[in-house]
């Protein structure tokens, strides 16, 4: 079963979500993140897919939550993480055509299904 470490960045009242250039099945809009590699920690996953998806630096922080993806079926690690920078470059991940700060409120704008229950607790606070 794939592994996937999923970045949950939050800065002031936004949340980073970057854009497919092709849907995954209805998913257009994702969280930034991707496959963790063989030798590769949780956390290293989730920063360098972070920063090939959307040129931002973050320091991952702690797992939020797991659970097997309903629709991909493929294994997710939630992982907050600390807003470092952005980096003046392009986006190296071939599949992604942008990434965007959204206010967490306008969550429901982008994606297609509602967010798993503990991602939405935190990025709310509710």
């Amino acid at each position: 079963m794939k592994k996937i470490a999923i970045g949950m960045l939050k800065k002031n009242q936004q949340v980073l979500i970057v854009k497919r250039k092709e849907n995954e099945g209805s998913l257009m809009w994702q969280f930034p993140g991707g496959e963790i590699e063989k030798n590769e920690s949780i956390f290293e996953a989730v920063q360098r897919e972070v920063k090939e998806e959307s040129s931002i630096d973050c320091v991952a922080e702690k797992i939020l939550c797991e659970r097997i993806h309903p629709y991909t079926k493929r294994y997710i690690y939630y992982v907050i993480c600390l807003y470092k920078n952005e980096i003046s470059s392009k986006i190296k991940d071939k599949e992604i055509e942008e990434a965007i700060w959204v206010n967490v409120r306008d969550l429901d704008k982008y994606f297609s299904t509602d967010l798993f229950k503990p991602v939405s607790k935190y990025l709310t606070g509710e």
